[in-house]
């Protein structure tokens, strides 16, 4: 196991491969981002929770269900790596990966 201060730079590390500048802190590591705001991280989680909402979905669009009466449409992903909870090649929908903090795109039309 390392020291707090190698796991902090191991993570900015990581965070700056990602194209997301960092400040090390007492507090610990605040990413900058211009788009995406600042976040102070200080685990592993932390670091994969900021990464997800800054990395598209592994996931290619495949089309809407339609809803029925009140019922609204649901727009349809399958999934191109494991996320947590659903294997590759599932088929998930926008609201699962938003809610797994995916940014999902709209490159369909």
């Amino acid at each position: 196991m390392c020291d707090n201060d190698t796991m902090k730079e191991i993570i900015s590390d990581r965070l700056r491969e990602h194209g997301v500048p960092t400040v090390i802190t007492e507090k610990g590591i605040v990413a900058l981002s211009n788009e995406y705001g600042r976040a102070v991280i200080n685990s592993w989680d932390d670091c994969r929770r900021y990464l997800r909402y800054i990395i598209d979905a592994p996931a290619v669009f495949i089309g809407v269900q339609e809803g029925a009466g009140n019922v609204a449409d649901v727009e349809l992903y399958n999934l191109t790596e494991d996320v947590e909870g659903h294997p590759s090649g599932s088929t998930v929908s926008r609201q699962t990966l938003e809610r797994l903090g995916f940014r999902v795109g709209s490159s369909h039309c």
